[in-house]
């Protein structure tokens, strides 16, 4: 059987519509707490990573951000050396509260050879306050 050029372009065009509204019924899901907690937490080892502080800062809880300035919180950190970090996990035991375990790798010349660095977990606490996620500083 020989479709037409029309029947053919109305069928790839039906095809095409059904695809894009399953898709798009897909990504109204919710994401759950660990998937926001996973893309945050990366979102911010990148923002560290570049040395974009403000948008790290930002990322902060609210009630830390109140009593501590982003010049002090800049303070804490070194010239950096991070190379990378990958959130290997993300972990939600109680309701607002998550402990993300990220791999941070970091380059120190004078004790890591070849380049490759050297990588070491990292446990963060993430707290909802206000309805969205935050890294909760200690």
């Amino acid at each position: 059987m020989k479709l037409t050029s029309r029947l053919r372009s109305t069928v790839l065009g039906s095809t095409l519509a059904v695809a894009l509204t399953l898709s798009g019924c897909a990504s109204l899901k919710p994401k759950s707490p660990e998937e926001q907690v996973t893309e945050l937490a990366g979102k911010r080892w990148a923002a560290l990573i570049a040395g974009k502080w403000d948008d790290a800062y930002g990322m902060l809880a609210p009630s830390f951000r109140a009593v501590t300035p982003m010049a002090t919180y800049r303070g804490k950190f070194g010239p950096g050396g991070w190379t990378g970090a990958e959130v290997f996990k993300v972990t939600c035991e109680t309701e607002g509260a998550c402990t993300a375990r990220v791999i941070v790798t970091v380059h120190i010349p004078a004790i890591t050879r070849n380049n490759k660095g050297l990588s070491a977990p990292v446990d963060e606490t993430w707290v909802q306050e206000e309805g969205r996620w935050w890294f909760l500083d200690k």
